[in-house]
Order: structure tokens, then C-alpha cells, then sequence
């Protein structure tokens, strides 16, 4: 579909017995898992209105005949119970003269002339149905710890009291993640920021 987005791709799904927050909390969640850490290409989050967007990336299937990546951004939206979505900004990275890389957005192909283009644009959509259905399955199956400290996570901080799962919405995804000495889960963000959970609460916070 074109837009004044450009290309889009947009649907919404419902999953039975799942509310809104919750499908957002675990979409938002899925999200975070998938950034290489913090919460680094997810933007426009708005607690109050259950939304979000975050920069997304999807390869082409395993021996695929024209092998390419794809790069987008998902908009994310929860509403009367349903997870509404939206990919715009659309493009295809793939090997051009000499290999070398070549990007071009969908707004520029002309699959009506150019078979490739077809092929790109067909694999595409497979690919995005594809992670539709990876991130239902996710809300379906994961399970998180019980979520009160909103404040601290509107403000993007980790005070002692706090779960996992809330540091997780608050602080994002940690550079990594190891046993203390003395048995704390710890957490490192950088080489000054450091979370040390005693039974999966925060117990302490170093900065």
C-alpha cells in the first residue's frame, strides 16, 4: 500500500485473552530483547497511549535466490484489544555492481518492469508475516514479572525495588548479564552503571 509514508505495510492482529496492556508490555519487551542493547532503535514510546517505534531488520529466507536484507521501521499501536501495525520507511539492501552493497527504497522499485524488484518486494511481505507471527507467539508464550513501578520507568531509572522485567521496560537490554561473587544477578551497562538483583528484585544500583 502507498501512503503519505511512502510503501506501507499495516494490519492488526487480536489474541484472545490477551488485553492491550498487555500485548504492549510484551511487544515492548520482544522489542528490547531484539536490540543489541539498551533500548538503541526503539523510539516514541508512550506508556499513556500503549505505542511505540522501533527500527526493525529482517534478512531474506535461507536460500533465497535473490539474497537481500531488509530494513524498516514498525510502528506499533494497542487499541481496543488489538495490536495494530504499521512498516514504512521500507528498504532493500542487496549486492549491486561488483557486489558491493546497494540500497533501495520500495518507493523506487518498479516490480511492473524489473522481475527483481517483484521478487523483493513479494519475499518481503513473506518476511514480515513472518515476524508478525514471531512476536504473537512471543506474547502468547513469555511471562513477565508483575509490573507497579510506572514512574520510575516513565523517568528511564532502576531504583532499588524494582523487578527484572521493570528494569528491563525502564533501562533496556544490558550490555550483559553474570553472577556476582556473592550470588547477585548482575547487570552491567557500561564500566560505571551496574544492577545486582538478590531473588530477581534490584537489591543495589552502582553509577
Amino acid at each position: 500500500m502507498e501512503t503519505e509514508k511512502g510503501i506501507v505495510c499495516t494490519g492488526f492482529e487480536t489474541i484472545p485473552g490477551v488485553s492491550e496492556e498487555e500485548m504492549f508490555l510484551q511487544t515492548l519487551l520482544w522489542a528490547i530483547d531484539k536490540c543489541p542493547k539498551y533500548k538503541e532503535g526503539i523510539t516514541e514510546v508512550n506508556f499513556k497511549k500503549k505505542s511505540f517505534v522501533m527500527e526493525s531488520h529482517l534478512p531474506s529466507p535461507h536460500r533465497s535466490q535473490n539474497p537481500a536484507f531488509y530494513h524498516f521501521l514498525s510502528d506499533f499501536k494497542f487499541v481496543a484489544d488489538k495490536l495494530s501495525y504499521t512498516f514504512f520507511r521500507i528498504e532493500c539492501e542487496y549486492p549491486g555492481m561488483l557486489n558491493m552493497p546497494t540500497t533501495l527504497a520500495f518507493e523506487r522499485m518498479r516490480p511492473d518492469k524489473k522481475p527483481k524488484h517483484k521478487s523483493y518486494m513479494e519475499e518481503y511481505s513473506q518476511q514480515a508475516a513472518g515476524y508478525i507471527g514471531e512476536l504473537i507467539e512471543y506474547i502468547q508464550t513469555n511471562t513477565h514479572q508483575p509490573v507497579t513501578h510506572w514512574t520510575e520507568i516513565h523517568a528511564g531509572k532502576a531504583v532499588k525495588g524494582m523487578n527484572e522485567t521493570e528494569c528491563l521496560l525502564a533501562c533496556g537490554k544490558p550490555l550483559d548479564r553474570m553472577k556476582s561473587e556473592s550470588g547477585e544477578d548482575r547487570w552491567r551497562y557500561d564500566s560505571y552503571t551496574y544492577l545486582f538483583f538478590k531473588d530477581g528484585i534490584l537489591a543495589s544500583v552502582i553509577e
